[in-house]
């Protein structure tokens, strides 16, 4: 099982919005591809994350779980991009 960092920001938006589409809109992804990454996402946890309907989609009780961790993974790897942007770069030694 490997995620996608994307697939996980995708997941958060959706839920935020309420739609899917909207959400991959946001990305530049179609619907139909926005929602190809979400089942991908339910299928690498073996769960259902959504409850869809024709107008709308609502977390499971799943989904609620998953969003406060993906919300947490996100964070520490903003964090982490973070930290390491405020190091600097600068390559020390001898050259030999």
């Amino acid at each position: 099982m490997s995620f996608d960092v994307k697939n996980l920001k995708l997941f958060i938006r959706a839920a935020t919005l309420g739609a899917i589409g909207r959400a991959g809109a946001e990305f530049n992804l179609s619907s139909t591809n926005a929602t190809q990454r979400i089942k991908a996402l339910e299928a690498d946890l073996g769960v259902k994350l959504f409850n869809r309907t024709t107008r709308a989609i609502s977390l499971t009780s799943d989904g609620e779980i998953f969003l406060e961790h993906a919300k947490r993974i996100i964070s520490e790897i903003e964090d982490a991009q973070n930290a390491l942007s405020k190091t600097t770069k600068t390559v020390s030694g001898i050259c030999g």
